[in-house]
C-alpha cells in the first residue's frame, strides 16, 4: 500500500474541505480542526469547532455541573463534542471507499497493524504538512489541530499526535490535562 500517496490525497482533501469550511463560517472564529479515523482504519471523518459552538457547549455543561472546570478542556480537545462534523462525502468518498474495501476484504499488502498504523500516520502527517505549510496560520493562535481515534485508549499516541500538530503551549496544555485524569 502506498501510504505516501494516501497522505498526499488526505492533505489535498483536507485543504479543500477546510478552505470551504472557512468560507462557510466566514463570520465565525474557527478554534479547532480535526481528522478522525476508526480503530480498523476503514474511514476518515472531519470535524471543526467554532468559538461560538465551544462557548455554547461549555455554558450548557456548566449549567449542569458548575463545579467541573475540567470539562472545558474536554470540549476543546474532543472533536466528538464539537457539534460540527463535516459531510465527508464531498471530500473523502474515494479515500473512505478505498479504506473500507481494504478493511472488508482483508486483502492487505501489509500486516493489519502496519496497515492501520500507516493509515493513521498518513492522516497525522497530512495535517502536519498543512501546519508546516502555514495553512492554519489564518486562524487564531489557540486553534487546536487534532487527529483522533474515537474510543481509543492509546493516550501515548494521542499526546504524540497533538505535539506534532500544535504549538508547545497548546500541546503542553493537552498533555497536562490528559495526565490529570490518568
Amino acid at each position: 500500500m502506498n501510504f505516501v500517496k494516501l497522505q498526499a490525497e488526505i492533505m489535498f482533501e483536507c485543504e479543500k474541505c477546510f478552505t470551504e469550511v472557512r468560507e462557510k463560517y466566514i463570520d465565525e472564529t474557527i478554534c479547532g480542526y480535526a481528522l478522525y479515523s476508526d480503530s480498523d482504519a476503514s474511514s476518515i471523518g472531519v470535524a471543526i469547532n467554532t468559538k461560538r459552538i465551544l462557548e455554547n457547549t461549555i455554558a450548557k455543561d456548566q449549567l449542569n455541573d458548575p463545579d467541573d472546570a475540567e470539562d472545558e478542556m474536554y470540549f476543546i480537545w474532543s472533536p466528538s463534542e464539537w457539534g460540527e462534523e463535516i459531510d465527508t462525502v464531498k471530500y473523502f468518498t474515494h479515500i473512505t471507499e478505498f479504506l473500507s474495501n481494504k478493511s472488508i476484504n482483508e486483502d492487505y499488502s501489509v500486516p493489519f497493524n502496519e496497515y492501520r498504523n500507516g493509515v493513521h500516520e498518513a492522516c497525522v502527517a497530512a495535517l502536519e504538512l498543512l501546519v508546516k505549510n502555514k495553512f492554519f496560520d489564518k486562524d487564531e493562535s489557540d486553534c487546536v489541530i487534532v487527529f483522533t481515534i474515537p474510543g481509543s485508549e492509546d493516550l501515548e499516541d494521542e499526546i504524540k499526535w497533538i505535539k506534532r500538530l500544535n504549538n508547545e503551549k497548546l500541546s503542553s496544555e493537552y498533555e497536562r490535562w490528559v495526565e490529570s485524569w490518568i
